[in-house]
């Protein structure tokens, strides 16, 4: 009787394993369905817009990046173009005058048109 019972154990042991990992299976398969994958595509560049002080002085300048043929700084819309169109809006912020803006860009960035 203690060989039936033993096998009775083993074979609920089994079926309850079975189980288990089936269980597991299933669940890691819903964690894989429902996470979603990244996506191989470029972020879009948002035109950001920025006041008339700022596109003023932005006309006095190319852009410094070295890829967009040196476009004019105030229509380029290339991400270290918008990053100097910031950087001259904060300077405008700020209260500077149009000559100091127009020398600190020169400065940190180049490219004045002169």
């Amino acid at each position: 009787m203690s060989k039936k019972k033993s096998a009775q154990s083993q074979d609920s042991l089994s079926r309850h394993t079975v189980w288990l990992v089936l269980l597991l299976a299933g669940v890691f398969i819903g964690y894989l369905v429902r996470t979603p994958q990244p996506v191989n595509e470029q972020p879009v560049q948002q035109e950001e817009y920025f006041n008339l002080s700022t596109l003023e002085i932005a006309r006095q300048f190319n852009c410094s990046c070295g890829s967009c043929g040196e476009l004019n700084l105030a229509s380029c819309t290339c991400p270290t173009a918008q990053a100097t169109k910031k950087f001259i809006e904060a300077q405008v912020n700020k209260g500077q005058s149009e000559e100091k803006i127009v020398d600190l860009v020169k400065e940190v960035y180049g490219h004045f048109r002169g």
